[in-house]
């Protein structure tokens, strides 16, 4: 009867309800199959509008889909849901190459939106193993990372807004601009069930100019693990570090034909982008640390096809098991870089002693391990779910001694989340249809704790002091009442920093999303917050995010926290990610054109025209400085003079502009942290939430 429905409203739209179309939609690239009763590819925003108004207004459940190339059952359709594929909006719609930003539509696929903005000199920089398939509304759905967000960042640091359409078929824009929190970033990695992106605006990144892309083979997985750790410890952080066990090495070989090594335990690929300078010193100090620690083969790509073929031998990994056995369970987990060797030997004597057959291919530069458990599906007693108790023990078993780790969830599995719960905010009965997916939300009672002060802004009365500064994991955690300035000297003492002036607080600059004249990219907040212990307006401590240096597991509460006044929460702690000093840091003041400097560390309007900073190895800096027309070399700015240049803000927005539904999440997300308006309540009231 729905698809009826639907089929009278959607004259131009692709409907299906045969048998072995259903068959196709109702699974993804996981183990796990759902069961459509329909499927739908809207053409056009207005059709996605239709959609979820019809299946709003009668209670028919729903579930997007992208390519269906995810591994973690976010497209599986349950509850005989109506599938809406977004294949059929695949347009660029446009490309601002000075202001390097496009809007694209969610189907259009990752690769092919690099290859058309390539003649800009730019790309997309998240690049997943399957973005020669996958799409950008995946990427937004599942916050996706690929080997170079090391470098880069994950989906969340190249999203700068969202069209989408809520599941009573408002339209709404997410960005910076159109709402006190941070909607778009909590839209970002929910998987879907906040409602369905229509349009993306995303940032586009230059091109480096010089490469350099090395394959390092290792008699051991371990002593691999321990060169990763210590090239990262020496304050080097190269734009992709990817490993490789030596039975998946073979599986790739075999396929690919890439040239690897077959002789060796484990295979590093170790890649560095950027100016010359920089790349040669930094490959080179790399290779150092891994011939120290025994490498046994070294072989650099000395052509872009040679490199290509290394990195899809790195991509096709998962594919290429298929030839030991048809079937794969992927396990996505984060553990500290420093607990890999350990935390890979516990799973492969655990695989042993379950007679478990398991490869290891991973994100090995920030810790995301990707253990395959590979089995065949037609054996008998092997499906449905034999699979799942075996690896969740293998990997619980092996990161039971890690501190932290961070695992993305699987369907069918249930979910747990911290109160207050975020899904009420989207998903309320009054309003919203049931999204076909299963998830038990359980919100147990935190205890309390007394915060006299709900200031955030200033972190009054807030303790203070590092409480672990780990230089060798690029992981600071701090109290929020710790000067911005005492934490630089921290950081200083081992040659790293933050990107954010040292004035206030830790509390005051997350508050107030204190990014200075610097940009919004990987390293500017709120990408560098990995966790946040805060406490609501009742009193309740909470905790977001988690202590890894990659988490992408979730709802994204941190993305809302920061920048959001200290109306929803007062923030007590905070983990964040650090970077290395570079080596050179110059500045300029003038007013010539700069857009042939390659990703300048700064670009800022001030009273003389434009403020650059440039960093990096001194021969590359000096190259790029003299690129610089009718500008004068300055001494670096002090924090006085980074306010008088940049004005940077000391006082919340006035009263916003918000469309209905805007104001609505924003006022049920003020309900759900502070049911009695007990933060920051003129503020509150000024932007209408009280």
């Amino acid at each position: 009867m729905a698809r009826r429905r639907l089929s009278k409203k959607l004259e131009g739209s692709a409907i299906g309800i045969a048998r072995h179309e259903l068959h196709l939609v109702s699974r993804d690239a996981s183990n796990i199959e759902g069961n459509a009763s329909g499927w739908v590819k809207p053409a056009n925003v207005e059709e996605v509008v239709t959609i979820l108004r019809d299946c709003h207004a009668r209670r028919i459940p729903f579930v997007a889909r992208g390519a269906g190339t995810g591994l973690a059952g976010g497209a599986v359709p349950t509850m005989g849901s109506i599938v809406i594929s977004m294949m059929g909006m695949n347009r660029i719609r446009s490309v601002d190459a000075d202001g390097r930003f496009a809007w694209v539509e969610p189907g259009v696929l990752n690769a092919d939106l690099s290859r058309a903005v390539a003649r800009h000199g730019l790309h997309f920089a998240p690049d997943p193993s399957s973005q020669q398939s996958c799409t950008i509304g995946g990427n937004v759905a599942n916050n996706s990372g690929g080997p170079h967000c090391l470098s880069t960042g994950v989906t969340s640091a190249h999203v700068l807004a969202i069209e989408a359409v809520l599941s009573d078929g408002s339209v709404v824009t997410l960005d910076q601009e159109s709402s006190p929190f941070d909607l778009r970033g909590a839209f970002i990695g929910s998987e879907g069930m906040f409602g369905i992106a229509t349009a993306i605006k995303v940032r586009l990144t230059q091109n480096a100019p010089h490469h350099a892309t090395v394959v390092v083979g290792f008699p051991t997985i371990d002593g691999g693990a321990r060169a990763v750790s210590a090239i990262i410890a020496a304050g080097i952080v190269p734009s992709a570090l990817e490993m490789m066990d030596a039975p998946i090495t073979r599986a790739v070989e075999s396929y690919v034909h890439a040239g690897f090594p077959l002789d060796v335990g484990a295979l590093l690929i170790i890649e560095v982008d950027g100016l010359p300078h920089g790349v040669e010193a930094d490959i080179d100090s790399c290779l150092t640390i891994c011939r120290q620690h025994e490498a046994s083969y070294i072989r650099r790509a000395q052509t872009d096809a040679e490199r290509a073929i290394i990195w899809k031998g790195r991509k096709t990994a998962f594919g290429a098991i298929a030839r030991i056995k048809p079937n794969y369970y992927l396990h996505d987990t984060v553990v500290p870089r420093r607990r890999l060797a350990e935390v890979l030997g516990k799973i492969g004597h655990i695989a042993a002693a379950e007679n478990l057959q398991v490869m290891n291919v991973f994100h090995a530069g920030d810790g995301n391990l990707h253990p395959l458990l590979l089995f065949d599906r037609r054996e008998e007693g092997i499906m449905p779910g034999e699979c799942y108790p075996e690896s969740t023990v293998l990997v619980s078993r092996s990161v039971t001694s890690c501190r932290s780790c961070s695992t993305k969830p699987a369907l069918p599995r249930s979910r747990s989340f911290g109160e207050p719960s975020i899904l009420r905010v989207w998903r309320i009965p009054a309003r919203c249809c049931r999204l076909g997916r299963d998830v038990e939300i359980r919100s147990p009672r935190p205890r309390a704790l007394g915060c006299e002060d709900s200031d955030m802004t200033r972190s009054k009365g807030l303790s203070s002091g590092v409480l672990r500064f780990e230089p060798d994991e690029l992981i600071v955690t701090v109290r929020a009442g710790t000067t911005m300035e005492e934490l630089a000297s921290v950081l200083g003492s081992k040659r790293q920093r933050l990107r954010i002036p040292a004035i206030g607080t830790v509390g005051g600059a997350l508050a107030t999303r204190r990014n200075g004249p610097f940009p919004s990219d990987n390293f500017a907040l709120p990408n560098i917050v990995l966790k946040i212990h805060a406490v609501d307006g009742s009193g309740n401590a909470f905790v977001a995010g988690g202590g890894t240096v990659k988490n992408v597991s979730g709802f994204d509460l941190v993305k809302l926290l920061v920048g959001s006044w200290g109306t929803l929460a007062t923030i007590t702690e905070a983990t964040l990610r650090t970077e290395p000093i570079p080596g050179c840091s110059r500045w300029f003041v003038g007013a010539g054109d700069v857009g042939a400097l390659y990703r300048p560390a700064l670009v800022a309007p001030c009273r003389n025209g434009w403020c650059v900073n440039l960093e990096g190895h001194p021969d590359d800096v000096a190259q790029q400085a003299a690129l610089l027309e009718n500008y004068d070399e300055i001494a670096p700015p002090a924090a006085l003079e980074m306010i008088e240049l940049f004005s940077i803000a000391e006082s919340p927005p006035e009263r916003l502009e918000m469309t209905p539904a805007i104001f609505d999440i924003c006022r049920r997300l003020k309900s759900e942290f502070d049911p009695d308006n007990t933060l920051s309540p003129l503020l509150s009231a000024r932007w209408g939430l009280a």
